[in-house]
């Protein structure tokens, strides 16, 4: 299986989770080709990772193919711990720290991975076999014992967050040609073909049209309750 290619990433707002040439050849598709007609291809990827990381602020995550690294509290009597960023599609580390200076690690294959309910699982024999996971020398540690764990969520961006992604794009390019169209200080502008009238009562958007939010309905953070 071929690795993905890598994500275009401006030096400013990071990883562009559509290729902006792509958005770029797209736009008539999208109804922005005039909004993005006078931007330059920097302009553009600019734009296209701006929305990116308005993608990343909804959903709560983060969709590049990078190794997680996540510290959360051990919970001793279920042993389980959710992740920040499900799917968990490899998981690369499971260390359980008891005191600043001591941490037992585990193999990832003494780790169940629960993706439907978004948990990890440590095995009870795993637990057992560590010595350093007994009640008296975790009662002699850190009073909550922390659980380090490093893992892969997605190897490539889904499909539907690249999608969302260049639906909000066109729709930010859209909202600020439609807003520089008329001239500041006019309300009504009249030729023989056309006219344009400022709307004083329109307020403008949080980011993310609802074409794109039904996008990423499936890919939004999982909050363990």
């Amino acid at each position: 299986m071929s690795s993905p290619p890598p994500l275009t990433v401006d030096p400013i707002y990071g990883p562009c989770y559509i290729d902006p040439m792509t958005f770029k050849a797209d736009a008539p598709m999208y109804g922005c080709a005039r909004a993005i007609g006078y931007l330059t291809d920097d302009q553009i990827t600019r734009l296209v990772a701006l929305t990116s990381r308005e993608v990343d602020n909804y959903c709560g995550r983060t969709f590049t193919p990078d190794p997680i690294i996540e510290n959360h509290k051990f919970d001793q009597t279920t042993r389980r711990v959710s992740p920040n960023c499900p799917p968990v599609i490899q998981l690369n580390r499971f260390d359980v720290q008891i005191a600043p200076t001591v941490i037992s690690t585990f193999q990832p294959a003494d780790v169940l991975i629960n993706n439907q309910e978004n948990y990890l699982e440590l095995a009870t024999l795993a637990a057992i076999a560590s010595q350093q996971l007994t009640s008296t020398v975790v009662a002699l540690g850190i009073t909550e014992p922390q659980v380090w764990i490093e893992y892969l969520s997605y190897q490539d961006v889904p499909k539907s967050v690249a999608a969302a992604t260049a639906l909000a794009a066109a729709w930010k390019a859209n909202e600020s040609y439609g807003a520089s169209a008329i001239v500041p200080g006019f309300q009504v502008i009249k030729s023989k073909e056309q006219e344009l009238e400022r709307n004083t009562k329109y307020t403008w958007g949080d980011g993310i049209p609802n074409e794109a939010k039904n996008l990423l309905r499936s890919v939004t953070r999982i909050v363990a309750v």
